[in-house]
């Protein structure tokens, strides 16, 4: 009758002391006094664990007279990121100063506590980027998919592209700074891959098939081709908005390798062809929608990795969010959760992951605006799960006091 006992009938410890009681006790009322001399070692030990279970029994209905610890949303959460929840996280307090008091009287208990504690905390930033790939259906580690969002948010943009595409000034950019790229390999590479993925882009997307207007020697130099009529070929907008795409291809490939330093040098060279490109045609950066205007990102994809890395302006941030088509928020919040999972892999195991990076309402707030509110209520059951199991680490001492013992 004891209102633990749904919880000890769960674990299975009543089936056991069931069995094993009558067994005892009539052994005890048929045996003579030398056997049940030999018995008392047995009988010992099953007082010892019968005490014990009466212990957590007694706790757990402290505990539970106060409420749940943690609920079934936060356990499912947990479990979904790859985390084991124990009978220490689902009551409450009365359960972890238990968990307290046995490893301040017992070495192996405080061993096999402090053990299993310190292990799931540094497994949280694990847990945390398994989750959000999760949520967002592998969409954060997919480079085929992203570009998919990507292309998805173009094609919404249709008309706006169109626009720029057509533009006077868009049918020959070939400026300074350009030139001045035209220096790295690396940009040179994205160039060579422009017409063939151009064309592909073309016949999905509707727009015209761009033509590389570069000649690449056998010497290694890059000139301009010449046209049939023996004026020069000029690199359009379009041409160079598909160098930018491939640009971003190799930017996403050297993420998942960790290559940090490629990053930065091919995100630097991106940026700046995007703000020649703005420069020469103001309508490219109309174009790219509010990611530009208002992240000053390339495409929505960078701009809810943007928008990841911002400590305020929740306000701002959601006002951008509200005049972006379906598509580009979609596109955002795969932006927004790569980011995270890639601050994630920077972090020690030794520091609390979640409290740095989702530990604030603000945090919160704007999870909710990248990935809509169902999606950020599934992310915050998970985070209240990481909280409460953290609580467990917290509860065991790493060192045992010898006021702690008095305690005990």
């Amino acid at each position: 009758g004891d209102p633990g006992a749904d919880v000890l009938r769960t674990m299975g410890t009543d089936a056991v002391i069931g069995a094993g009681s009558p067994f005892i006790a009539r052994g005890l009322e048929l045996a003579g006094r030398g056997i049940r001399a030999a018995t008392q070692p047995m009988t010992r030990a099953f007082n010892q664990d019968n005490a014990a279970i009466k212990a957590v029994s007694n706790n757990i209905a402290k505990d539970r007279a106060i409420g749940p610890g943690m609920g079934q949303a936060e356990q499912g959460a947990l479990q979904q990121a790859g985390g084991e929840v124990l009978n220490i996280d689902r009551f409450g307090e009365s359960i972890r100063r238990l968990g307290r008091a046995s490893a301040n009287v017992s070495t192996e208990a405080g061993n096999k506590l402090r053990g299993t504690v310190q292990q799931r905390f540094e497994g949280q930033g694990d847990r945390a980027q398994s989750f959000l790939k999760t949520l967002m259906n592998g969409a954060t580690d997919d480079l085929a998919l992203q570009d998919a969002l990507d292309a998805g948010a173009r094609q919404a943009n249709k008309v706006n592209y169109d626009k720029a595409y057509n533009a006077p000034a868009a049918r020959a950019v070939w400026n300074q700074p350009i030139k001045e790229l035209m220096q790295s390999d690396t940009f040179r590479a994205a160039i060579q891959q422009a017409e063939k993925r151009g064309t592909d882009r073309a016949a999905v997307a509707g727009f015209q098939a761009v033509r590389n207007p570069f000649e690449f020697r056998p010497d290694g130099t890059v000139t301009l081709r010449k046209n049939p009529d023996g004026s020069q070929a000029l690199p359009s907008l379009q041409f160079w908005d598909q160098v930018k795409r491939n640009l971003d291809g190799m930017i996403g490939t050297a993420k998942r390798a960790g290559d940090n330093t490629l990053v930065a040098d091919l995100s630097a060279i991106k940026s700046k062809l995007t703000g020649a490109l703005d420069s020469a045609v103001p309508d490219y950066k109309t174009a790219r929608g509010v990611a530009a205007s208002f992240f000053g990102a390339d495409d929505a994809i960078d701009a809810g990795r943007e928008a990841a890395k911002l400590t305020r302006a929740n306000p701002e941030v959601e006002r951008a969010v509200g005049q972006m088509s379906a598509a580009e928020r979609d596109a955002f919040s795969v932006g927004f959760t790569s980011e995270i999972i890639d601050a994630l892999k920077e972090r020690s195991t030794r520091t609390n992951v979640i409290n740095q990076i989702f530990g604030s309402p603000a945090a919160i707030e704007r999870l909710r605006i990248a990935l809509g509110p169902q999606k950020a209520k599934e992310f915050e059951a998970y985070v209240r799960a990481e909280q409460i199991i953290d609580q467990a680490r917290t509860a065991i001492p790493a060192n045992v006091t010898m006021v702690q013992q008095s305690i005990a």
